[in-house]
């Protein structure tokens, strides 16, 4: 972050510091709010902050954020939305701070196992409300939700189409059939367990 402190301006004339190192705990910092988070860490990256003759200070923070998204899952396991994270001021008045975020984003670490990938990062603005915030464009890796989800339903339904070939009367077909239920009901119940329950209040992303 770089912002301008008039009350920490001094003259080249009297002094030949360029700029000087402060304690990040010693001066004003600007506060952070994200409009649509759940949980936040803001930590500094170094403990001292480099202040400039004109005022301007340097200062490097790290968020850990968890953000609220809605992304819609219909197309599952090819699903691809964008979340929102509004990085705002604590005050969006004329008075107060107004936070401008760079158009210059890159990503970093993008190879991902897990199931959710993100794909972009990108700077927008909603005029309506007044708010500069980051969209990051998130979708499932859909290798796992096949190999878990699709591939055996499918094979499952194979097996029920093969079972007709089999003869009625010595009883391997009843057997099959109740064995194949019985794989289908237990595949369910654990599907159940491992997705969210739909309700608005619960979290489609868990940590």
């Amino acid at each position: 972050m770089r912002w301008n402190d008039p009350g920490l301006v001094w003259n080249e004339t009297t002094s030949n510091a360029t700029a000087i190192m402060l304690p990040v705990d010693k001066i004003w910092t600007p506060g952070l709010v994200l409009d649509n988070a759940i949980d936040i860490t803001v930590q500094p990256y170094k403990n001292d902050v480099l202040v400039l003759s004109n005022g301007n200070v340097d200062h490097a923070v790290v968020l850990f954020i968890s953000a609220s998204c809605d992304i819609n899952l219909f197309t599952y396991p090819f699903v691809e939305g964008d979340c929102p994270v509004a990085i705002n001021g604590w005050n969006q008045s004329n008075c107060g701070l107004i936070l401008s975020i760079s158009q210059n984003i890159s990503m970093s670490g993008t190879a991902q196992s897990g199931e959710w990938l993100t794909e972009n990062v990108k700077t927008n603005y909603f005029k309506f409300q007044n708010r500069t915030y980051l969209s990051v464009t998130l979708s499932i890796n859909p290798f796992s939700a096949v190999v878990t989800l699709i591939l055996p339903s499918v094979l499952i339904m194979l097996a029920d189409l093969v079972s007709f070939a089999l003869p009625v009367q010595g009883g391997e077909r009843n057997n099959l059939k109740v064995t194949l239920v019985l794989s289908f009901t237990m595949f369910l119940v654990i599907l159940n367990d491992h997705l969210s329950s739909g309700i608005s209040c619960s979290p489609l992303i868990r940590k």
